[in-house]
């Protein structure tokens, strides 16, 4: 649709200032930016439900789903702004949908109501070589859901109880959840017209009738699920929640170490100043490494080999591949074998990059990811992996 208005030549002038900078791709999309902030600003005056961001001013928590304790949900955190930068973001005020109270950090209790279970052991020793079909599921590619839906998690552990953790129902629920997240950040993604290697929505669901399958695999690769008797999910593989038989039905629980990591701050869900776009806070990122040196040997194992490839200049995806073919199980051979390793390889470096370990620069249609400063710290500490000759 093309709609023409009248515009006097001084703001004309300022809007070609800030797409000059970048800050937006052209007047259109400006126009359009307005627009919503406008409708969005109206609805907040209407009580229906939509915030428009003004500095100060707290999110909005929708009130949770399902029979819960506390039904109020507290607004103690300020609304999320972004420092501006000269090339990306936007100097006008941010509106904000709707967070799910189940994120809400003054509804989260910093005491468990029933005993967590501790980390699972792990069928590999620390430092042992883990071959590449046995990391964690490539798809499992960033690490800001697993925030989400550990902390909803606990949210509902500390206010329904134990007997509310069951697997098929909780699941289903966190992924309605992680969607209405979704939203959210797909809404700052369209704000600041983040590149689609950077979006901060990436992994994330959307509501609605379009949005139900992936609601379906959040559920499977991001909260859990089991199969042949064996538990899966992004919050399992890393040993934040584990998965136990009680009264014959699956629950998912969060261990220690993953209600210890809910209550962390999270600048996009605690409405904190957002730090480029990093995902996870500086203590987040710490922790994770520190859990993951002590009881994820197979994740620990694969950032070791793909920190240490980087650390050699092999950063193309093929040359990636190609190297990785080598810690394949015996026997591991099929058609589908390059893609698997691509698929593989593709999640840690997405994860690490959560984890701020890499970051990364498109050459054509690729993506090449370089070791950070935190990076090369990390590798120095876990030690390098010597592949020429551990490999063999």
């Amino acid at each position: 649709m093309i709609v023409s208005f009248r515009c006097s030549p001084r703001l004309k002038e300022q809007v070609d200032a800030l797409i000059e900078r970048g800050v937006y791709p052209d007047f259109s999309a400006f126009c359009a930016v307005a627009l919503e902030n406008q409708l969005l600003a109206e609805e907040a005056e209407s009580g229906k439900g939509v915030l428009f961001g003004k500095a100060g001013t707290p999110p909005v928590f929708r009130k949770p789903k399902g029979k819960a304790k506390t039904t109020q949900a507290g607004t103690s955190s300020s609304a999320p702004s972004v420092k501006n930068s000269p090339t990306t973001t936007p100097t006008f005020l941010m509106a904000q949908t709707a967070l799910p109270a189940e994120l809400n950090p003054a509804q989260l209790d910093a005491k468990p109501p029933f005993a967590l279970p501790s980390a699972d052991a792990d069928l590999f020793k620390p430092g042992e070589a883990v071959p590449v079909d046995r990391w964690l599921f490539g798809q499992y590619n960033r690490v800001l859901p697993a925030k989400v839906s550990i902390r909803s998690l606990v949210w509902i552990a500390a206010h329904e109880g134990k007997e509310a953790l069951v697997l098929n129902s909780v699941a289903a629920r966190i992924a309605e959840i992680a969607a209405g997240v979704g939203d959210y950040l797909h809404m700052l993604d369209t704000k600041f017209a983040t590149h689609r290697d950077d979006a901060l929505a990436t992994a994330f669901p959307e509501t609605g009738t379009d949005g139900q399958k992936g609601r379906v695999r959040y559920q499977n690769q991001f909260v859990g699920h089991t199969m042949r008797g064996e538990q899966g999910g992004l919050p399992v593989g890393l040993k934040l929640a584990s998965i136990h038989v009680i009264k014959n039905k699956p629950h998912i629980l969060p261990t220690t170490a993953g209600w210890q990591f809910a209550l962390l701050e999270n600048s996009l869900l605690d409405g904190m100043p957002l730090e480029s776009n990093q995902r996870l806070g500086q203590n987040e990122r710490d922790f994770l490494l520190s859990h993951i040196r002590e009881h994820v040997p197979v994740e620990l194992f694969a950032y070791r080999v793909l920190l240490s490839l980087l650390d050699k200049g092999l950063r193309s995806p093929k040359d990636m591949n190609t190297a990785l073919l080598a810690l394949l199980s015996p026997g591991r051979r099929a058609e589908d074998t390059l893609e698997f390793i691509n698929t593989q390889r593709s999640g840690v470096l997405g994860r690490m990059t959560d984890l701020g370990l890499v970051s990364h620069e498109r050459e054509g249609r690729y993506v090449n990811r370089n070791i950070t400063s935190e990076g090369k710290r990390f590798l120095t500490e876990v030690g390098i992996w010597e592949f020429a000759t551990d490999a063999q």
